[in-house]
């Protein structure tokens, strides 16, 4: 079985959780891809409009997170911006091909508060045809524990039969 982890990180926090879910996923052939802004949070905030129109100049991903049919797995990472997923979570799940009738895993990072995150990135991959088997929450104000992303891991890995 094949499984692909997409992340999206400023700080690091979300990205050590995709690696410390990976690292469970025991004999899974796994892809781990982030999306990364060639900027910083302020200027994320100031092309919030760019991006949520589809415009992608600003951000680098490697092209085989946009067609996710080779994969049997599908588990995506994205922290909290303002009580929602950052506007990349939806343009990338409009630009995403193969995710009709994929196993789905999201998971998020956040300091304090989660808002609606969960439920959106839930609604929004449902719409596109996933099938979400479970979500994480990970929260620390100042750093995220491993305990969550492990046991997460070892889920999505006693699933994958």
């Amino acid at each position: 079985m094949k499984a692909i982890i997409i992340y999206f990180s400023i700080s690091g926090r979300t990205k050590r959780v995709a690696e410390t879910i990976a690292a469970q996923l025991g004999n899974l052939s796994v892809d781990i891809e982030p999306i990364k802004y060639m900027g910083n949070a302020r200027t994320l905030i100031a092309n919030h409009d760019r991006i949520a129109s589809g415009d992608w100049s600003s951000l680098n991903a490697n092209e085989r997170i946009f067609d996710l049919s080779p994969y049997d797995i599908v588990c995506i990472g994205m922290p909290v911006h303002g009580g929602q997923p950052p506007v990349i979570f939806n343009t990338y799940v409009k630009k995403c091909t193969g995710l009709k009738g994929k196993t789905a895993y999201i998971f998020l990072t956040c300091r304090l508060f989660t808002g609606k995150t969960i439920s959106i990135m839930r609604e929004e991959l449902e719409k596109a045809g996933a099938n979400v088997s479970a979500e994480l929450i990970c929260k620390g104000l100042f750093r995220i524990g491993t305990d969550k992303p492990v046991a997460f891991g070892q889920e999505i890995n006693s699933k994958k039969n």
